[in-house]
């Protein structure tokens, strides 16, 4: 039987073409399981769901999935590891000694496995060369393929009494919310989760998110940092504004020849390839330090961020012989091969950091505008400002954004995280804690081996003993 209060909800928004899924979701798996060879403890396996949870649809796709039963033994819990959008190899880099999820297996004699979000793997539901193929990507078909996961493990394992845990947390994407999106939709299922990083609020412009990218470097940096940045990118907006400038610029930041700088959206680009290297000092971070290294030996020196920059965006780079970034915005959105990730953004979640609003140092560099306009150019004219709000405010309904109805949830996100704006901070419930790890980035409690970090440790720690409570251990 499906959680009751989640059936009601979704019934409050049966206007919506796809929340059929739930009610009609169906998990005979019968003729669907397949496995590939097995490679040392981590074995990497495949099992064939269909690609319509919601229809009578006979069409089945190949998930591949990672699985270690080095400390399972029977009637021992089942931890469920949900991708998020990346390969399955992410999984084999954490099912190790000294990671989080592999030492609380071993320590409760469980069961690990790590799922394949898809579209995301080497094996899609459908290709990504047509917008049509990806009706299949969004949240409530990946719940589907979880949960059918969850049944064939059980089975496979003799484990009807075993409980299950499903914890989710990403450097990018929307694990964290699957796992407490899990509980909500298929408590009959999941026994508890753990919600790493994960913004349930689905939010069309998301001015806050450079804020906090500023806050960290101003709190964590070396002196003056902050105001470098600032001055940095003040610079880049003056030099962009006439054609000399922009000759200069485009040799200092090794940008295409080709590429037509004084259009307003491949300006953008740039900005929003080079924030995204603040960025991902932000999420990686597992103390302040990592900010006084970013301000000391990369953001300052020119020649060494430019190389990170490249190594970063290698997508966007043509070989000319040296390699030149393509800062051009057609070139990167108008593509043959459809992102998929972007088209969750644009279909559902939104979350597009802007610039246009808040404290930070990084000028009125990119608005809002830039992604809706990505997305009309990606997918389809269909796919503006509209789509993006319409999807936004349909998942918060679905879901429940910051008050999701659940119970034996954790939620627990990281200081440096911009995405903690989105995400669950304080209690919901006795039985749905939430928590910020000081000086830490986005789920680093999930990836971060051994840590010396003291606040993480504590995080661990916690989650554990939480975890052991309410599966009865």
């Amino acid at each position: 039987m499906f959680n009751v209060i989640g059936l009601l909800k979704l019934c409050a928004v049966m206007f919506l073409s796809h929340v059929d899924c739930f009610i009609h979701h169906h998990l005979d798996l019968e003729g669907y399981i397949s496995q590939s060879q097995g490679i040392g403890k981590n074995e990497i396996k495949n099992i064939l769901l269909p690609v319509d949870h919601c229809a009578a649809d006979s069409r089945t796709w190949n998930m591949t999935y990672v699985q270690n039963l080095e400390f399972w033994k029977p009637n021992g819990p089942i931890y469920i590891n949900i991708g998020g959008p990346y390969p399955y190899i992410v999984h084999t880099k954490i099912f190790k000694k000294g990671f989080f999820l592999y030492d609380l297996a071993k320590e409760t004699n469980g069961a690990l496995f790590g799922t394949e979000h898809r579209y995301y793997g080497k094996n899609t539901p459908l290709d990504l060369t047509k917008t049509e193929n990806l009706k299949y990507l969004n949240s409530e078909q990946a719940l589907g393929d979880i949960a059918m996961l969850i049944k064939y493990v059980k089975t496979m394992l003799n484990a009807e009494n075993s409980k299950v845990v499903v914890v989710g947390g990403s450097m990018d994407g929307n694990a964290g919310n699957l796992a407490a999106w899990m509980r909500l939709f298929y408590s009959d299922f999941v026994d508890a989760a753990v919600s790493l990083s994960g913004p349930v609020l689905a939010k069309a412009d998301f001015k806050d998110f450079y804020e906090i990218v500023g806050e960290n470097f101003l709190k964590y940096g070396t002196p003056g940092c902050y105001d470098k940045i600032a001055k940095q990118f003040t610079t880049f907006q003056t030099r962009l504004s006439t054609p000399e400038g922009i000759k200069r610029f485009k040799e200092e930041h090794l940008i295409c020849p080709s590429v037509d700088m004084s259009k307003k959206e491949n300006q953008q680009v740039f900005f929003n390839n080079y924030l995204s290297a603040f960025n991902i000092f932000t999420f990686d971070a597992i103390d302040g330090d990592a900010f006084k290294v970013a301000c000391e030996n990369i953001i300052f020196k020119d020649i060494s961020f430019n190389s990170k920059l490249l190594q970063w965006q290698s997508d966007y780079i043509v070989q000319d012989g040296h390699g030149c970034i393509n800062d051009d915005f057609d070139v990167k959105f108008n593509t043959s091969i459809k992102d998929p990730w972007l088209y969750q953004m644009c279909t559902e979640f939104g979350s597009f950091p802007s610039t246009e609003e808040g404290k930070h140092p990084f000028t009125n560099s990119l608005p809002v505008e830039y992604y809706y306009k990505a997305c009309e150019v990606q997918f389809g004219p269909e796919f503006g400002k509209k789509r993006v709000e319409d999807g936004v405010k349909a998942t918060n309904q679905m879901y429940g954004g910051l008050h999701p109805n659940v119970t034996k949830v954790v939620f627990v996100n990281g200081e440096f995280d911009p995405y903690r704006k989105l995400g669950v901070t304080e209690n919901l419930s006795d039985d749905a804690p939430a928590f910020v790890i000081a000086n830490s980035g986005r789920a680093v409690m999930l990836y971060d081996k051994d840590s010396k970090n003291k606040e993480i440790i504590e995080a661990k720690k916690k989650v554990k003993t939480l975890i052991k409570k309410w599966i009865g251990l």
